[in-house]
């Protein structure tokens, strides 16, 4: 199991200004609008992001949603 993990390499490269962009939206628990390449719009707070998905905690404390990182056309803050 241990090769399994060694050869996986992470996609998210830190050093790109959209992670970091991401991440100060998750440090400042900003209210964000996300919409999907399908039309999709969804509004809350990135709870954490990895190499596949943004994790989306809407309002209302519903549980989280987890969104494809690849299917997110606009990341918009509110407020």
């Amino acid at each position: 199991m241990k090769e399994f993990f060694d050869r996986r390499s992470s996609g998210l490269n830190t050093s790109l200004p959209s992670f970091r962009f991401v991440q100060e939206l998750i440090r400042s628990a900003s209210v964000v609008s996300l919409v999907t390449t399908t039309g999709q719009s969804y509004e809350g707070q990135i709870k954490w992001q990895d190499d596949n998905f943004f994790a989306l905690q809407q309002a209302g404390g519903s549980e989280m949603v987890l969104i494809g990182r690849f299917s997110v056309a606009v990341i918009r803050a509110l407020g």
